[in-house]
């Protein structure tokens, strides 16, 4: 039980890290998409790719920034669901953790009184 415990405390800390990585996405998503809101729609927009700026049309960076946003958030809502399982897992396992050890705990006791100790 303890190995299972370990377990789903690991697979809970990685998805809490990637929830972290995902949520900077979606924040410096969000910050582009106020950028491009406050430009007019004839501005011209260059792209950073890798050493190179590339440039781009206004309908097509709002686009791809909407799409990023929503696909961003759609992982992140799916790795929060991910995450409540694994809470409720490690919930779960606690409490039969503590059902066991006060099942031992009744069982010492009994056999403590049956000795008379």
């Amino acid at each position: 039980m303890n190995k299972q415990h370990i377990q789903l405390n690991q697979e809970r800390n990685n998805l809490a890290m990637t929830r972290e990585k995902l949520i900077r996405q979606q924040n410096e998503n969000e910050m582009v998409k106020a950028e491009v809101d406050l430009l007019d729609e004839d501005s011209t927009i260059y792209k950073k790719v890798g050493p190179l700026l590339l440039k781009q049309e206004y309908g097509e960076v709002k686009g791809n920034v909407s799409k990023r946003l929503e696909f961003v958030t759609g992982q992140l809502e799916k790795l929060n669901s991910e995450i409540e399982k694994k809470d409720k897992g490690l919930v779960e396992l606690k409490e039969e953790f503590a059902k066991q050890r006060d099942a031992l705990i009744a069982s010492a006791k009994a056999e403590m009184a049956a000795n008379g100790e």
